[in-house]
C-alpha cells in the first residue's frame, strides 16, 4: 500500500506522562499489559533501570497524528556494545508494543519500522528482542 506513513519520535522518561503514555486506567483503549503502563515503567527506570544503567527509549509511533503505538525501549551498554532492549530487565515473560486498539499499524505498515526507530535512537550495535511471541491475543505482534 504506497502513501503508508508512520511518524516515528524517540522521548527521554522524563516526557512519560506529557506523551499520553497508557496507564493502567486506560487500558480500555489500548492493547496492553501491565509491565507496559506509564505506573510499571516509571518504577522500572528508578529501580531495575537504574542498576542496568540503562537508558530508557519511549518510542511513539504516529499515524496521523494519533498514537497507534508505544514501544517501552531502552539502551544497555555492555562491553561497550549499546544494545536495544524491551524495559523489562527479565521480569516479564514477553515484550511487545502497546497497541490503539482497533487502530494499530498494519503488516504493510510494520515493513521496516525496528530499523527506522533504531536509527531515530541512534548509536544501536545490537537488538535484543528475545520474548517476541507471534501474536498477542488478536494482534500480530
Amino acid at each position: 500500500m504506497q502513501g503508508i506513513t508512520l511518524d516515528v519520535t524517540v522521548h527521554d522518561i522524563d516526557d512519560l506522562d506529557s506523551l499520553g503514555w497508557p496507564g493502567v486506567a486506560d487500558a480500555h483503549a489500548w492493547d496492553m499489559h501491565a509491565f507496559q503502563c506509564r505506573e510499571f515503567i516509571a518504577i522500572w527506570n528508578e529501580t531495575i533501570g537504574v542498576s542496568r544503567r540503562a537508558e530508557p527509549k519511549l518510542v511513539v509511533v504516529r499515524r496521523g497524528g494519533q498514537p497507534a503505538m508505544f514501544l517501552p525501549l531502552c539502551v544497555e551498554t555492555h562491553v561497550g556494545t549499546r544494545v536495544l532492549r524491551f524495559m523489562d530487565g527479565g521480569v516479564a515473560d514477553f515484550n511487545a508494543p502497546i497497541l490503539a486498539r482497533g487502530a494499530a499499524p498494519r503488516a504493510e505498515e510494520m515493513v521496516g519500522l525496528i530499523a527506522r526507530v533504531a536509527r531515530t535512537i541512534g548509536r544501536v550495535d545490537a537488538i535484543d528482542f528475545p520474548h517476541m511471541p507471534v501474536n498477542i491475543e488478536a494482534n500480530a505482534n
